[in-house]
């Protein structure tokens, strides 16, 4: 074979092997792009065409989550859904207090070290104090009795006891150290045996039921007015914590393509509806609106540095009094 011929033939095989491989990484974006249905959700009917975010891209040669965290971001009714399942084996629940004031859900987190947060309790927007119970490591941080907003509204002074007594999320402890989760009226006594660790009072319960006129999220005043105090049956952008029945906890935020005040985004029956469809059996509603906030930590994969992404939220992040963080146990 002559000289010519010998450089043609090379040639040639390297360009059929750039093909190749081009094909091989197309069908691997493919294939990437669309991943499996979610095992741990056999119920849930996730419509691939409609995924906004592919995990396994976001992670392809630029970052990483942490361990334990699985993370799955899709449309639901043509509103945005950011998920996160734990893994109870290394991750745990923890709610956490802005300091002095009100802080972005980023802030938060970084500064505690988690692994993701959302936002999580109500709160005054005028001077950010809670009208949240919180309690952090056994000790009462956070009082609605004490907010002189909430305690002094004439309109609302019939309803207080039911605002007082509104849906939390409790961290409870075994005398062994073991870490368990409940969603509870805030009255409600501690399980003998267990103490309460932490607790971040949200409202309405979703999961088994919708407790939205009992926890006097809708109420009808002395006047006969009816009050849907966080657009119960209107679309908007929400925040949530759930329990499959295995005990394994997921975080939930969704919000529609604006995320202003009861912009596009979800009812809460329909938030309901898709976390029962996800195989959740207990649920609670946290603060919602221009308040929800998910954010996650994330590695780059070229270094060690660790920064936060932010899956739904606004920018800049609206300054919250209290976030439900994932921690590493």
């Amino acid at each position: 074979m002559s000289r010519t011929k010998q450089i043609t033939a090379a040639l040639c095989f390297t360009l059929a092997l750039l093909v190749s491989a081009g094909a091989a990484l197309r069908a691997q974006d493919k294939n990437e792009a669309q991943p499996a249905e979610p095992a741990e959700f056999p119920a849930f009917q996730l419509d691939l065409k409609q995924q906004f975010l592919s995990p396994s891209l976001l992670m392809k040669g630029k970052v990483a989550f942490d361990p334990g965290l699985k993370v799955y971001c899709f449309t639901y009714k043509g509103c945005r859904v950011s998920l996160l399942l734990l893994d109870s084996q290394k991750l745990a629940l923890k709610p956490a207090l802005a300091s002095s004031g009100t802080e972005p859900t980023e802030i938060l987190a970084a500064g505690r070290g988690a692994v993701a947060a959302t936002n999580g309790g109500y709160f005054n927007l005028s001077d950010g104090k809670s009208t949240s119970f919180v309690v952090l490591d056994g000790r009462l941080v956070a009082d609605p009795r004490e907010n002189k907003a909430l305690t002094g509204n004439p309109r609302l002074r019939a309803f207080l006891p039911k605002i007082y007594e509104r849906s939390e999320l409790r961290v409870y402890q075994d005398k062994h150290g073991k870490i368990s989760y409940a969603i509870a009226a805030h009255s409600e006594a501690v399980p003998a045996a267990l103490a309460l660790k932490h607790s971040l009072q949200g409202g309405p319960r979703l999961l088994p039921q919708l407790t939205a006129e009992a926890e006097a999220f809708l109420r009808t005043e002395s006047d006969g007015k009816v009050v849907d105090s966080i657009g119960v049956n209107r679309t908007a952008a929400r925040t949530a914590v759930a329990f499959l029945k295995d005990g394994r906890a997921l975080l939930v935020s969704c919000a529609g393509k604006g995320q202003d005040e009861f912009s596009s985004g979800l009812t809460l029956a329909d938030l309901s509806d898709l976390l029962k469809s996800i195989g959740a059996v207990e649920a609670l509603n946290f603060d919602g609106g221009t308040s929800t906030t998910m954010v996650c930590r994330v590695k780059d994969s070229k270094s060690s540095a660790k920064s936060y992404t932010m899956l739904i939220g606004r920018k800049p992040q609206t300054r919250v009094r209290s976030v439900l963080q994932v921690v590493g146990r």
